[in-house]
């Protein structure tokens, strides 16, 4: 999911650690992506290389990400935290991404937040869109007040009501994944999960309902290339799979399946895989100020 970039985008990280086990069945984990600080680097050490974080590091700074580092005894500087929007980290905004595809690319990532296993958190900016504001951060001179901005509520209401809007589609895409997850027992927080090697753009799961048995085929497309992916490679073959959210009504029984650049689709095998209807979303009347 990032166009211009010199390495392929691939999963093959990824697997090394949603293969951590919880210590027990009385605790889960609560995953989020991002929050009102950065993104930080100390706990990817030992999951990336020296190589890699540094990679990753030039790769936001290009996308006017900041950057916090701290001092180190021998008098170095060792980056500890990205100071960038996460939308803006999988979308740059300096280049010309429709907004169709900067919402795809984000959602993608968001859905593989939600089908972990454990409790999902979602950062408000995220749930609503936002870009970074990287002049508020130069104002301040706080790198952190870069996902920090404060909205107008009334144009926040005008740009979720505007299909067309990156902030429209961001929203309802979270509405619909969030309805889905919680309308299906394989996405409770003490569900099981399995990570699947199905190809180094395909970041997979398996969830599986410990008491129905009902499984969710979790898959998320990180590249901007179709990639095929053969549903009879992941299950038994009296297996059917129907599907849940993010892929037509067609794929139903089908053996295989052709993912979008940049997409995701759930599969089920409840028998029911429809989400709960949705309610409209409104606006909230602001009080007068007398």
């Amino acid at each position: 999911m990032n166009p211009g970039d010199k390495r392929e985008p691939n999963v093959t990280i990824a697997p090394r650690w949603p293969r951590w086990h919880l210590p027990s069945d009385h605790v889960t984990f609560l995953n989020f992506l991002a929050s009102h600080d950065g993104i930080g680097l100390t706990s990817v050490r030992g999951i990336l290389n020296d190589a890699e974080i540094d990679a990753l590091v030039q790769r936001l700074r290009n996308r006017g990400g900041l950057l916090s580092c701290k001092d180190m005894p021998d008098g170095s500087r060792l980056p500890y935290e990205l100071n960038i929007n996460y939308l803006d980290a999988l979308s740059n905004p300096h280049t010309n991404d429709s907004v169709e595809l900067a919402a795809r690319k984000f959602l993608t990532a968001q859905a593989i937040l939600l089908s972990l296993q454990g409790l999902p958190a979602i950062y408000f900016h995220s749930l609503f869109g936002s870009r970074g504001d990287l002049r508020g951060a130069e104002a301040s001179g706080m790198p952190r007040r870069i996902n920090r901005q404060k909205l107008d509520r009334h144009q926040l209401d005008r740009e979720l009501h505007d299909t067309g809007s990156l902030r429209s589609r961001v929203f309802e895409g979270h509405r619909e994944l969030i309805h889905v997850r919680r309308a299906h027992p394989a996405s409770a927080p003490g569900a099981t999960q399995r990570v699947l090697d199905l190809d180094p753009r395909v970041f997979a799961l398996l969830q599986r309902s410990q008491e129905s048995g009902d499984e969710v085929l979790c898959l998320h497309n990180v590249s901007e290339e179709r990639v095929p992916v053969r549903l009879e490679a992941i299950a038994v073959p009296s297996r059917q799979w129907a599907p849940l959210w993010g892929l037509g009504p067609s794929i139903g029984g089908c053996s295989s399946l052709m993912l979008d650049p940049c997409a995701s689709g759930w599969l089920s095998t409840a028998a029911t895989s429809a989400a709960p209807p949705r309610q409209p979303i409104r606006s909230t009347p602001q009080p007068s100020v007398p």
